[in-house]
């Protein structure tokens, strides 16, 4: 049995055409995709692990060489006030909870001591923030926090006076450093031997808190990268 179609004009052949044209197209671009997706998403992960493996060269390379430069102000710091120890103290994330919330600890990454002052560094690494919060916290109120004899402050945050006592410190001077407006550490200068008063010490370590907080400015690092 022959089927018969009625004549066709010029316009709606050219319509069917477009139509079959459009669907052959589609067919195809699907047929790429499938072929190619895996391809193209993996040069993008690469690409994007290679970007990150870059930057995160730029800012070691960028710690390298920022951090001769904060511990020599360490030490014209801690020789300005008599200081015999001087610390720098940096926040970082942890692995976080079972609901995602990530713990956050601090660590000491430079000090400088006077000759016979036993160091101290190694005892305070990747410490969790949250065992001495209430101290970290008043100290980001007042923006620093001081103590002319250790036992001031045995009392009120016992935890921290737990953790300096074994090292024999008098008087002790902790100052916030920024990023902006968010605290990312601290530096903390102590005596073992002397004491000394707040007003004697606290312009000096706050303008070199402040030029520390400039060199770990992460703008500066991202400049850096760019």
């Amino acid at each position: 049995m022959l089927l018969v179609f009625p004549d066709l004009s010029s316009q709606t052949i050219e319509i069917i055409s477009a139509i079959f044209i459009g669907i052959a197209a589609l067919g195809y671009s699907i047929f790429w995709i499938v072929k190619n997706f895996p391809k193209s998403l993996r040069k993008i992960l690469e690409k994007s692990a290679s970007d990150e493996k870059e930057q995160h060269l730029v800012a070691t390379q960028y710690r390298k060489k920022i951090m001769p430069k904060i511990k020599t102000i360490l030490c014209e710091v801690a020789t300005d006030v008599e200081a015999d120890r001087a610390l720098l103290f940096e926040y970082s994330d942890g692995v976080s909870n079972l609901v995602g919330l990530p713990f956050l600890y601090m660590t000491a990454t430079l000090e400088v001591i006077k000759p016979g002052i036993t160091s101290v560094i190694n005892n305070y690494q990747k410490t969790n923030v949250l065992i001495v919060s209430d101290f970290i916290e008043q100290l980001e109120i007042n923006g620093y926090m001081y103590f002319k004899e250790l036992e001031d402050i045995k009392e009120k945050y016992p935890i921290v006076y737990g953790f300096m006592h074994p090292n024999g410190p008098k008087s002790g001077l902790f100052y916030s450093i920024y990023d902006k407006e968010t605290a990312i550490g601290f530096v903390v200068v102590t005596t073992v031997k002397e004491t000394f008063e707040r007003h004697d010490v606290l312009p000096r370590v706050a303008a070199s808190a402040q030029r520390i907080s400039a060199l770990l400015n992460y703008d500066k690092i991202k400049s850096e990268l760019e």
